[in-house]
Parts: structure tokens; C-alpha cells; sequence
């Protein structure tokens, strides 16, 4: 995202998209993977559909906020912003991995 913002030039601005697009499918499917893996067999079909509610609300969420900073400061500041809410996003998951790695460890 933030290539997308500062690179006037089409291939930076492809191969951001091309990252963006394999984090968006990697997460999907890590992230449903996940949750399967954490329910129980009846529960397979409840926890499909609200994961599919949720993340398709989020990417609609998502474009709707974007769209408004796009009207308000381009698509440039939209990028931008994007790749600050991603950095914060990888920062939030590294503490939470941590903190997890620390309580499995400290029950052994």
C-alpha cells in the first residue's frame, strides 16, 4: 500500500496490488482455517457463516472508509492511510502472538 502511494510508476503500483491481493486471500484463509480448527463439528456451519457475514462486512466497511478519504484527499492519502492501519494491524498481531507464545510457555 504504501508503493501504491508514493509510486507514480505502474509496475510499483501493480505489484502493490499483487501483494495486497495475496495478503487479502492468504488472511482469508488463515483466518477461516483457524476458526475451524477451534470449533467443534456442529458448530462448522455457524461458524462458516458468521466468519463470511464478518469479513464481507469488513471489506465493505473497508471500501466505504476508504472511499471517504479518497473524496477528502485522493487516492494518494488513501493508500497512505491504508498502509498506516496495516502497519498497526501487523504491530497488534505480533503482541498478540507474543503474549500467546508467553502463556503456552509458562504452562509447561
Amino acid at each position: 500500500m504504501a508503493g501504491m502511494a508514493i509510486g507514480p510508476d505502474a509496475i510499483l503500483g501493480f505489484a502493490g496490488a499483487v501483494i495486497a491481493g495475496y495478503g487479502i486471500g492468504s488472511i482469508a484463509s488463515a483466518s477461516l482455517t483457524g476458526l475451524m480448527k477451534d470449533a467443534q463439528p456442529h458448530d462448522y456451519g455457524l461458524v462458516s457463516t458468521a466468519w463470511n457475514f464478518t469479513f464481507d462486512l469488513g471489506i465493505a466497511i473497508g471500501g466505504l472508509g476508504l472511499g471517504l478519504v479518497v473524496s477528502s484527499s485522493g487516492y494518494r492519502g488513501a493508500f497512505l492511510v491504508l498502509a498506516l492501519l496495516m502497519a498497526v494491524a501487523f504491530a497488534l498481531t505480533l503482541v498478540k502472538a507474543g503474549s500467546r507464545r508467553r502463556a503456552t510457555s509458562g504452562s509447561a
